[in-house]
């Protein structure tokens, strides 16, 4: 999870300590936050075997390999094969990056929240069994 402050994690995760401060890797495939219970090896394997075990089911290999549209087919394949050269590239980062044990807080990489931020991700409150449409949303 990545704790921006417009989100409900930023309060769950003000005090935690921020290890990558490169906002452009805040994504699914970095970690950003410091764990107090696993270390960052684990974290790497742990993520590797995810995308080994939903990239080796039987669906995502007959997707890649047998899928009858040529086009699909080539652009599953292209993406195994990003994935193949990924790999060893994040590995490699991981064991050369700079090891950092302290950083930031949260709350003191990002600020404290702005006005109507930390309701930014709220949902908007409906009457129940009414459906909501972009007009009844712009006049709540």
């Amino acid at each position: 999870m990545t704790p921006h402050r417009w989100t409900p994690f930023f309060r769950i995760a003000a005090e935690r300590r921020v290890i990558q401060t490169d906002r452009r890797r805040w994504d699914y495939k970095h970690q950003v936050l410091a764990t107090r219970h696993m270390p960052p090896w684990r974290t790497l394997l742990w993520v590797k075997l995810t995308e080994a075990v939903l990239q080796a089911r039987p669906k995502a290999l007959w997707r890649t390999y047998l899928q009858p549209d040529p086009g699909l087919r080539h652009a599953m394949r292209w993406y195994a094969q990003m994935g193949r050269r990924v790999w060893p590239y994040e590995i490699l980062h991981f064991l050369l990056r700079r090891r950092t044990r302290t950083g930031p807080s949260v709350a003191a990489f990002w600020g404290a929240p702005q006005d109507g931020e930390e309701n930014a991700m709220r949902p908007v409150p409906r009457k129940p069994g009414v459906r909501a449409t972009a007009d009844a949303l712009r006049a709540s």
